[in-house]
């Protein structure tokens, strides 16, 4: 998914704010075990305020496997993160993405679950 933002992040002559074109992710999350050991492969879903659910998008896949995730772009609002892996407790968590101070993008966050052993 490609989401376009303004013009270029700058203030112009009128006095208004232009946005640059970049897409940034309002969530990336990294999934890790009780090591801080990536974990590959696990199944990422969140809403955001309450909405439907969605899947979220490998951000950086190795050999393998995936253990970076991106949860939409451009979006901001409260996400409800769920990760699961089987052989692993469920990992839960909320997160609130706001916007930029020029309201031009998200304020993009940076999370990390550690999923537990069963």
């Amino acid at each position: 998914m490609i989401v376009i933002g303004c013009a270029n992040d700058s203030i112009d002559d009128g006095g208004q704010v232009a946005c640059t074109e970049e897409a940034r992710s309002s969530v990336t999350l990294d999934v890790v075990d009780e090591n801080s050991d990536p974990l590959t492969d696990a199944t990422v879903t969140f809403t955001i305020d309450g909405g439907s659910t969605e899947e979220a998008e490998c951000f950086d896949s190795s050999t393998n496997g995936c253990s970076d995730y991106v949860l939409a772009y451009e979006q901001a609002g409260v996400f409800n993160i769920a990760v699961s892996k089987d052989g692993y407790i469920t990992a839960e968590e909320s997160i609130t993405v706001g916007m930029t101070d020029d309201g031009c993008h998200v304020d993009g966050q940076v999370v990390t679950i550690t999923l537990i052993q069963n």
